[in-house]
């Protein structure tokens, strides 16, 4: 489970529900990630010169009072957002309380488990993509400790024994299982089932093993993810004559002393040699990784033991449309037979490619891993249209034409509209972006 689609995989919205609740002590916070302030009056931008605001980066950015990330006072200093999460874990367990506490099951149960969804998933949102986007290294460092407390947090709540049992009470009145709309009843099995998912059924030591393997889990994934981006630092001395430039100081001054950093394959590069020095360097075993890697797998695979499932993919796989990790298979084996003649296809002109580039070299014609990526890049500027029609698709291709035409479809096919607000001062996480609020046509602002 992600940290911000945990909670939410199984706390699905019933639309007939009443309007969600916004947290106690930071309404601001809710009303800007769920419905956006809607006392005041928004500076409204026309979609003609949202081509200019992104031109001028930072021309909206700087109006305005000065507020938090989001909107969110607390959201402007690392200390805030463990405040921020502080609030909302205790708004969480009030919500927790007031569902165990229930003298009989009611769909107002079935409301304040959507009301906990939201609350902690208001917060994980911003949290998640501020984990992935920081604007700085201690806001990072923040954000980090915040999403792995909340993911820990969503999976106590997965097996809360008090809360399944408040929810079971509900999923066997039948009564009021007859009494639900659809969606009700979708949100309320689909609750039951990713909370058995999470072994909830289980003894005591087992739920506690598993909340362990899942804090692990988060933490495995993290490690994996950093080294599988980390750059591979190569000694000066074995680099390529291309590779090394006109001054050896200018590389030493640039990357370290003596070193140069790999951060990608360069399976693009025009120059032959470049390509396969750089790929087999890059994808070059390494035991770190390979070390990782295999602490993820086994975690996944102990995590899924541990509530019953033989592997990490059927676990994964049991609530989707897939349903086992047969049928994914089955599918891609049929996905195989279906693009394998046009594979084939693309192989060939890809051979052609090379064999005019290579056409001097009678030894280079073998296609390799590296040229997985130069000779598809090749053919496709020669099969692509030509500059001329590129640049005039890109006159009426641009930005503010683009989101304008999406803006009608949201109009007409999903009755909202889009609208470029003023930013206030900290609001974002980069002088880039351009804040955008979403209109319903009945319920007004509903988001950003």
């Amino acid at each position: 489970m992600t940290v911000a689609g945990g909670l939410r995989s199984w706390f699905k919205r019933a639309p007939s529900l009443p309007q969600r609740i916004p947290l106690p002590e930071i309404t601001s916070f809710t009303q800007h990630c769920t419905y956006g302030p809607g006392s005041r009056d928004p500076k409204v931008y026309s979609w003609k010169t949202l081509k200019q605001v992104y031109k001028e980066a930072g021309a909206v950015v700087d109006k305005g009072p000065h507020t938090g990330l989001f909107g969110y006072p607390l959201l402007s200093t690392p200390d805030g957002f463990y405040r921020a999460w502080f609030l909302c874990k205790q708004h969480c367990d009030e919500l927790v309380q007031q569902i165990v506490s229930q003298e009989e099951p009611s769909i107002h149960t079935l409301k304040l488990f959507d009301d906990l969804s939201n609350a902690i998933c208001v917060y994980a949102d911003c949290i998640n993509f501020i984990v992935g986007n920081p604007p700085d290294k201690k806001i990072s460092e923040a954000a980090w400790n915040c999403a792995m407390s909340a993911a820990g947090y969503v999976e106590e709540l997965n097996t809360n024994q008090d809360l399944y049992k408040a929810i079971r009470e509900v999923s066997l009145d039948r009564n009021l299982i007859e009494g639900m709309g659809e969606e009700d009843r979708l949100a309320l099995f689909s609750l039951l089932r990713e909370m058995e998912m999470s072994g909830i059924h289980l003894p005591v030591l087992l739920r506690e093993k598993y909340l362990s393997l899942t804090a692990q889990l988060h933490k495995d994934g993290a490690v994996f993810t950093d080294l599988a981006h980390k750059p591979v630092k190569l000694s000066f001395d074995i680099l390529p004559p291309a590779l090394r430039g006109s001054k050896r100081g200018d590389y030493d001054k640039k990357y370290g002393h003596g070193e140069y950093l790999l951060h990608n394959s360069g399976s693009d590069h025009n120059m032959p040699d470049i390509r396969e020095f750089t790929w087999k360097r890059y994808h070059a075993h390494s035991q770190e990784r390979e070390s990782a890697l295999l602490q993820l797998i086994n975690t996944r695979h102990a995590m899924a033991n541990t509530v019953g499932f033989t592997s990490f993919s059927q676990r994964e796989l049991s609530p989707t449309m897939a349903g086992s990790p047969e049928t994914v298979s089955q599918f891609l084996e049929l996905l195989k037979s279906e693009l394998e003649p046009y594979v084939k296809q693309e192989v060939e002109h890809i051979k052609h490619a090379k064999a005019e580039d290579c056409r001097f070299d009678t030894g280079a014609m073998e296609l390799n891993p590296w040229c997985g990526r130069y000779y598809p890049g090749t053919l496709n500027s020669q099969y692509n249209i030509s500059n001329h029609e590129h640049n005039m698709f890109l006159d009426q291709l641009d930005l503010g034409n683009v989101v304008n035409a999406l803006n009608l479809f949201c109009e007409d096919v999903l009755h909202v509209s889009l609208v470029v607000e003023e930013a206030s001062q900290g609001e974002l996480v980069h002088k880039d972006l351009v804040k955008i609020a979403v209109f319903d046509e009945r319920d007004g602002l509903v988001g950003y």
